[in-house]
């Protein structure tokens, strides 16, 4: 994974695809969930939320900006960090993004599908959904996640069965819409301030070109 650059896998996504580390999660009772492989880069690890990360989420999460970027509200104690990760980052391909080098953590990216009632493995169109620590801003690290993400989601042994991945950016959104431009991903509609843009996996037989 560390030797394939971004643009090998905009030229080939299969090339890209058979050097990432693959790693699928399963939801189990209790909120726990397992996860085979964790997802890493050079500088980057994409893994399993824990609740011991409550107090570095909230670090993070309380700033006001960040979540009117993302689309939440700021956090506003560390104890609704915690009920973030046991109710909403329990989820299937939901990432803590920390360093590889010494777990700090940076940010959140998840892939859910557009439609409810849907499992994110089984429909055709899922959407990225992404956000990076103020402290961590303007080096690449997104771009990096959002990429590593991606490939993992084209590998084939990742059994996802979806043909295109949708991210959205508000259109005043230069940093959010930056990151999906270079990882790929293609401008396809702007309406009411959102920009939609979609990245098309080859792999499933359409016209993916990235």
């Amino acid at each position: 994974m560390e030797e394939v650059v971004r643009a090998k896998f905009m030229q080939n996504p299969d090339l890209a695809a058979r050097h990432v580390a693959t790693g699928r999660c399963r939801l189990k009772r209790g909120r726990k969930r397992t996860m085979e492989s964790n997802l890493k880069s050079e500088r980057i690890l994409l893994r399993e939320w824990l609740e011991s990360d409550a107090s570095a989420l909230f670090a993070l999460a309380k700033d006001s900006l960040v979540g009117e970027l993302a689309g939440f509200p700021p956090h506003p104690d560390e104890a609704e960090s915690l009920r973030v990760i046991r109710e909403i980052f329990c989820k299937p391909e939901t990432y803590a993004i920390v360093s590889a080098a010494d777990g700090t953590l940076l940010g959140c990216i998840n892939l859910f599908p557009r439609r409810k009632g849907e499992r994110v493995y089984a429909t055709e169109e899922v959407e990225i959904g992404y956000w990076l620590g103020r402290p961590f801003w303007g080096r690449g690290l997104m771009a990096e996640a959002v990429w590593l993400l991606c490939s993992h989601c084209i590998d084939p042994d990742a059994h996802f069965r979806c043909a295109v991945i949708v991210g959205y950016a508000k259109e005043g959104n230069v940093r959010s819409r930056r990151v999906l431009e270079k990882s790929g991903f293609k401008l396809v509609e702007t309406k009411d301030g959102a920009c939609r843009y979609e990245l098309l996996n080859t792999l499933q037989g359409r016209s993916f070109g990235c």
